[in-house]
This record gives structure tokens, sequence and C-alpha cells, in this order.
């Protein structure tokens, strides 16, 4: 029970642990509805459902008559009760026993609205009534008083949430029981999505590194793992390329660095195969290694801007992450390398001071989530996704941005391995 929690017993008449109940959990969200009933195929959310107050509860000729029969009982349940407390908020429902009003099920769900909805909205209503007897329950929890900017990366379409919770919810338990954080680290993603200060953002993205790091199994490993190696795990355990993600996510800096292999065309090692396997793991420890750099420098000197000097020491531990990655004869090409991206990054040096690096670790957040959840819905139609995505028209809808479709797998498989 919450510290602060409100119970409204109807005549101080309680509900018994045994007693079967309905229960609405309201979801305070303006950023979910649902068009029609549709059960999860997911096997952990089989007595769950979403439904909005606009939720068409109407017999369709495609439908078989299970699903017409949810759309009857659950249309008598609501019209029948107190349709006119949830307003035009999505609720999620569910037919249980009252001692398990407050499910585990609940509790991830509301995690993972988290990241859905970009803001903390615990479910602060709860509608609960006997199935067999007049005995009805309010549970009210006061507002979190955490700011709420809503800048959701999931566009505003009906059933959309349906989607994210049926595609996610199993990875998420899978993490759940892994070492990774993943409640803490949708935290600190919301805390991230709801600052405004620049600085402040840039030290939670820096805080949620560090919880990427950590193994929440054998927490004391934690003072010896190191950034780097765990940063590079986390991208492989979520099936992605690193070569890609720097690929779309850096494009000015690999331009600047694929032109380093243009140069090299003429050369007679360029037929070498293990000159190509070294580039390939230079390029690879790109990612991690500028992450790591954002991260120790504005923690350790509280600056934001890359500088020249930055730029070269950057560049320098680039390298001896790289190098560390190699075998003793892989080390000639190095050199090779080593030497071509010196001169010819610190030459282009204004890129890095030009791109917005507080930008591009909140998008490789964003990334990473959707990856580890593998999340299978759509997203807003923001530019940065726009020039990563094969876009579609979404015919009859009439929304207040542009009708397109982002679907987040479309996105995803940019950057899969």
């Amino acid at each position: 029970m919450h510290a602060l929690q409100v119970n409204i017993i109807k005549n101080d008449d309680k509900i018994y642990d045994e007693e079967e109940v309905n229960v609405w959990n309201i979801l305070e969200s303006p950023e979910i509805s649902q068009s029609s009933v549709e059960e999860f195929s997911c096997d952990f959310l089989k007595k769950f459902f979403i439904k909005s107050e606009n939720t068409a509860d109407y017999y369709r000729i495609d439908e078989n008559d299970n699903k017409i029969l949810i759309n009857e009982e659950l249309e008598n349940t609501q019209f029948k009760s107190f349709n006119q407390l949830l307003d035009s908020n999505p609720f999620l429902f569910i037919e249980t026993t009252y001692q398990n009003i407050f499910s585990e099920e609940i509790e991830n769900i509301e995690r993972l609205l988290m990241f859905y909805d970009s803001a903390i909205s615990p479910i602060r209503m709860r509608v609960i009534e006997s199935k067999i007897t007049k005995k009805l329950e309010i549970i009210i929890i006061p507002k979190s008083n955490t700011p709420n900017l809503r800048k959701s990366i999931f566009w505003k379409v009906p059933n959309n949430f349906f989607n994210f919770l049926n595609s996610s919810y199993e990875n998420y338990l899978e993490l759940k029981n892994s070492d990774l954080n993943i409640d803490l680290l949708l935290y600190y993603y919301t805390w991230i999505k709801n600052e405004q200060s620049l600085e402040v953002q840039l030290v939670l993205c820096s805080a949620f590194m560090e919880i990427l790091k950590n193994d929440q199994l054998h927490p004391y490993r934690n003072h010896n793992l190191k950034l780097f190696e765990r940063l590079q795990l986390r991208i492989n355990e979520a099936g992605m390329d690193s070569i890609k993600i720097f690929k779309y996510l850096q494009p000015p800096i690999y331009d600047v660095v694929y032109d380093i292999k243009k140069e090299f065309k003429n050369e007679e090692f360029y037929s070498n195969n293990k000159f190509h396997s070294t580039w390939k793991m230079f390029l690879k420890t790109y990612i991690s290694s500028i992450i790591k750099f954002y991260r120790n420098k504005l923690l350790h000197s509280g600056q934001l801007k890359m500088e020249q000097e930055d730029i070269k020491d950057f560049i320098n531990k680039w390298e001896s992450n790289f190098r560390d990655n190699l075998r003793e004869d892989q080390q000639e090409w190095a050199d090779k390398i080593s030497e071509a991206l010196k001169d010819k990054l610190i030459s282009y040096s204004r890129v890095y001071r030009d791109i917005d690096q507080c930008a591009f670790i909140k998008e490789f957040i964003d990334l990473l989530l959707l990856a580890l959840l593998d999340v299978d819905c759509t997203l807003t139609n923001e530019k940065r996704f726009q020039t990563k995505l094969g876009m579609k028209k979404i015919d009859g809808l009439n929304h207040e941005y542009d009708d397109i479709s982002l679907e987040s797998q479309d996105y995803l498989k940019k950057f899969m391995s």
C-alpha cells in the first residue's frame, strides 16, 4: 500500500481477499488511446485488456465468436458500472480476486509506461467492484510532483500502447532477471526526458551509462567493471552493430573516417584481409569510446564542449581501446590507420565542435532501450527518425502532424547485426 493512499469504501463494506472483482486501473496518459478491444498475444498479459472511453465495441464481419463475446462482456461491464468516473482516460481492465489487485504485472506495466509516455505516471486511481455483491472501493494515490514534459518517442495513434506492451513485455521480464537493472534505467530515462537543463541532462545520461555498466546480480564486481567493455557488451546483447550505430548516429564523423579508407585503396596492403579485419575493429570501438569520453569529460571537468585538445585526447583514447582489441599480427595495420586518423580528424576538428553530444547520447539511449525491449509499434515522426527510415503514408489518418508511419522495427533494422 502507498504511504499516502486513500481508500474510499462504499458503505464501509469491505471486499474480502477471496472475492472476485472487476478492477479498472485508470491510466493518466494523453498518449494512449485504444480503438478496439484486443487480446494480448503475450501469455503473461492474457487476462488484461486496454480500453478507452471511445473504444469501439461493435461487431465487425471479420471478428470471430470469441472476440465478439469479449467485446460484448466488456461493453456490458463498462456501462453498468461507473463510466462517468473514467472521463477520457484509458484504463487497464482485469478480472481477478481482491488480494491480487496489486499484482506484479501491474507494476511491470507501470514501469514500461514510463518508457512509452516519457513520464512518471503511475496508476493513481483504481476502481474495484465485486462481481457477486454491490461492494465498491476506489483507491486514490496523490499525484507525483515530478514534472512531466512527455517528450515521448512514440506516436499518439490508436492501439499503439497495446502494440508496445504486447511486443516488449516478455523481453522486459527477461531483462528484470538479468544482470541489467532495467527498472532503474527506465527511471533515469524518464528523468532525462523531463529535464530542461542541458547540463543536468548530460549528468543524468552519465548516470544512465553507469547503470548500463553495473551488474545487479553481482554488485561486488561493479568497481572492477569498465564502461568501455560493458557498453560493447550491452550493444551486443541488444543485437546491434556498433559500426551501423556509428554510421547513422554520427554521420559527419563517420564520413570523415570513411574517407581515410578511400585513401588506402591504391596501397598494396589494401587487398590484405588482415587490414580489413583491423579496419572493422577500428570502427566497432568508436561508439563505446566516444560515449565513455563524453561521460568522463563531463564528470571530471564539468565542461560540455569539445575543444581542440579534447579531440586529440579522444583520438588517443580511441586508439588505445582499438589496439587493446587487436592481435599482435594486426598492430602494423593499426599503425597505418592511427597515423591517418590523427591527421584527418584533427584537421576536421570543427566537426566535433559542431556536434550536439547531448542529442547524440540521448538518441543512443532511445535506440538501446528500443532494441533491448525489441519494441514493435509506431514511433513519432521526428526528423531524426525520418532520416533513418523508409517511410510510408498511413491512409485515412488525420493528425496534427504529417501522416507518416515510422515503425520501430524498421528503425531498428538499420542498426542490427
